[in-house]
C-alpha cells in the first residue's frame, strides 16, 4: 500500500522533532539545541540563493506558459470561439514578472509595509539562557519560511487564472504574499506591533 504524501510529511516532521528533543550525538557528546541552530544558520544564505533561483526558473516557466496561452487565446478569437478567456494568460505573465523580479518585488512590498527596503536584523540581547546567535538562527528560519510563502503566493496567482473559482485562489495568493513579506521582515513587524500597542 502506497503512503500518502501528507502522511510521509507528517512522519518526517515527527522524526525531526524527535531528533531535536532527544539530541544528536556527535563523537559521543550530546549536541544541544542552540549549537544545532547555529550550525543550521550557516546554510541560510545558500538556502536563500536556492529559493531565489527556483523563483527565477518558475518565473521563466510561467512566462513561456503565458505566451503559449496568449497564442491559444489569439487562435480561438480568430475562430470566433466564445470560450476564450484572457484571464489565464495575464495571470501567468503577471506571476512570471513578479517571480523573475522577486527581489525587486519583495523590496517594493517591504517598502510599502515598513517604509524601508532592507531586512533588519534582531539587535536585542539574548533571552534568558538563549544566546543572540540562537535567536538570529530562529529568525532566519522564519525568514526562509516567509520567502517560501512569498514565492508560493505568486504560484497561486498564476494558477488562479485558469481556475473557475478564482476568488478563492486570489485570496489564498494574497494571504501567502502578504504573510510571506511580513515573515521575511519579522523583526520590523515586531517593532511595529510593539510601538503600536506600547509594549516595552
Amino acid at each position: 500500500m502506497l503512503l500518502s504524501r501528507q502522511y510521509v510529511i507528517k512522519l518526517v516532521c515527527l522524526l525531526a522533532v524527535f531528533i531535536l528533543l532527544t539530541g544528536c550525538s556527535s563523537s559521543g557528546s550530546s549536541v544541544d539545541f542552540q549549537s544545532m541552530l547555529q550550525n543550521l544558520s550557516r546554510s541560510y544564505p545558500n538556502i536563500w540563493k536556492l529559493l531565489t533561483a527556483t523563483a527565477y526558473v518558475m518565473g521563466f516557466f510561467f512566462a513561456f506558459k503565458g505566451v503559449y496561452a496568449l497564442k491559444a487565446y489569439g487562435e480561438s478569437r480568430t475562430m470566433m470561439s466564445s470560450s476564450a478567456n484572457i484571464k489565464g494568460p495575464i495571470a501567468y505573465l503577471f506571476a512570471a514578472t513578479m517571480l523573475i523580479f522577486s527581489p525587486a518585488a519583495f523590496h517594493m512590498i517591504n517598502f510599502t509595509f515598513f517604509g524601508t527596503s532592507n531586512i533588519l536584523s534582531y539587535t536585542g540581547g539574548g533571552v534568558g539562557s538563549i544566546s543572540q546567535t540562537s535567536i538570529d538562527s530562529v529568525i532566519g528560519v522564519v525568514q526562509i519560511i516567509g520567502l517560501i510563502a512569498f514565492i508560493r503566493g505568486w504560484v497561486y496567482v498564476a494558477r488562479s487564472g485558469e481556475q473557475s473559482g478564482g476568488q478563492q485562489g486570489s485570496g489564498k495568493a494574497l494571504t501567502h504574499i502578504i504573510g510571506g513579506a511580513l515573515a521575511i521582515n519579522v523583526v520590523q513587524l515586531k517593532d511595529v506591533i510593539w510601538n503600536t500597542f506600547g509594549f516595552s
